[in-house]
């Protein structure tokens, strides 16, 4: 008798292809996906939000002109649903046959969430509280002016974000993750078709309330509801390709394509401008999809460039909780970095600044929990010196 897995991979036709773990989607190629998400984040960031930076960047190189930044800018804001796909997809390969300890992954997130706000935050009220104006948007240099106790309890767990307005993610991530269980049942019991159903369904209603207009001007529909529900839907649906290996499968298809890079950078870029066409966060899941598929097999062969962007994909955490403090927030920073009047300079000062910074993050927390470790299990001898 044939074994089931042969005859999905016979149905694939790539037998060879598929790997030890049966996954389209490596731990390497999660980091390399992070890697290209965290630099689309940083040029989201730098290029979409010309009021938030201290003067104006005129171009890429000085050479062209700069009108079509913002463009760029917003076509970085796809990294938002490519990492929160890969988070459902690496959840669901984590923990789609076993229990998930929720109090464990919440604790965790709060505390990669921590060791960044417990450095940076001090340091924005003691060097940069009275800064003068230096952009358009005056809540960027003066959100460490006011000291307020219960404003930093809110930031502290994430339930405002005025301090860092890009930590809003850190709200949306938490809830995919309370959200997992449910997800997780919901993948496990139903069938590819139901599944997907279930989610444009979640779509189109919250599409209808959206047109329908009577909470679009509601706060906290807005971020508790409607912000966030595209992104919980990304999250959702990189569950469900992990159940079913659906990008192996979709993999198993194309195998016999000729010229697959060029057509994967071709898609790439159909995505992007698309999505700057469409202008809905709706279709991000769509278009999430498209794009992981596409920068994974463009990717596959680039050598020492891979390299580079998966060592970023590791430090991708910190550098998304790190870069607008420098870009921002923290106003002799910002101007060292938009200095050129260059967007590809400024990025790649920004991004030294960021990875940096994060180095030394990583460093330091593994000397405070190598130095608690040590205490913690250092023998105690009594006076007759006999350890106890």
């Amino acid at each position: 008798m044939i074994e089931k897995s042969r005859v999905v991979d016979i149905w694939m036709g790539a037998a060879e292809r598929v790997t030890t773990e049966g996954t389209f989607l490596t731990r390497e190629d999660t980091r390399l996906l992070k890697g290209i998400a965290i630099v689309l984040m940083l040029v989201h960031h730098l290029c979409g939000f010309p009021y938030r930076i201290p003067g104006h960047l005129d171009s890429l190189v000085g050479l062209i002109d700069g009108n079509y930044l913002t463009v760029l800018g917003d076509i970085g804001g796809m990294c938002v649903a490519i990492f929160v796909f890969l988070g459902g997809y690496g959840k669901f390969k984590k923990y789609g046959d076993k229990k998930m300890n929720l109090l464990v992954e919440v604790r965790n997130l709060y505390f990669k969430y921590w060791q960044v706000f417990v450095v940076f935050v001090p340091i924005g009220f003691l060097f940069f509280s009275n800064q003068a104006p230096y952009c358009e948007d005056t809540a960027v240099y003066s959100c460490f002016s006011v000291f307020s106790p219960k404003e930093l309890i809110l930031n502290f767990f994430g339930l405002l974000s005025s301090y860092n307005r890009e930590w809003w993610f850190l709200a949306t991530y938490l809830l995919c993750i309370l959200l997992f269980p449910l997800i997780k049942l919901m993948v496990n019991k139903f069938s590819i078709v139901i599944n997907v159903f279930i989610f444009l369904l979640f779509e189109v209603v919250l599409l209808l309330i959206d047109l329908a207009g009577p909470f679009i001007d509601n706060k906290i529909y807005f971020n508790v509801i409607g912000y966030k529900a595209p992104y919980i839907m990304c999250f959702g649906l990189g569950a469900l390709f992990a159940k079913h290996e659906l990008f192996a499968k979709i993999r198993g298809r194309i195998e016999k394509l000729r010229f697959k890079p060029l057509w994967s950078f071709a898609a790439i870029v159909a995505v992007f401008i698309t999505r700057e066409l469409a202008n809905n966060p709706i279709l991000e899941c769509v278009f999430v999809i498209v794009l992981i598929f596409a920068l994974k097999i463009f990717m596959e062969k680039t050598g020492k460039l891979r390299t580079v962007i998966s060592y970023l994909g590791k430090h991708s955490t910190n550098i998304w909780l790190v870069h607008s403090f420098f870009c921002y927030y923290f106003g002799v920073v910002a101007k060292s970095i938009v200095f050129f009047r260059w967007a590809v300079p400024a990025f790649l000062v920004l991004l030294a600044y960021s990875l940096a910074a994060s180095i030394l993050l990583t460093g330091f927390w593994g000397l405070v929990k190598n130095g608690i470790k040590k205490f913690h299990f250092y023998p105690i001898r009594d006076r007759e010196g006999e350890t106890r």
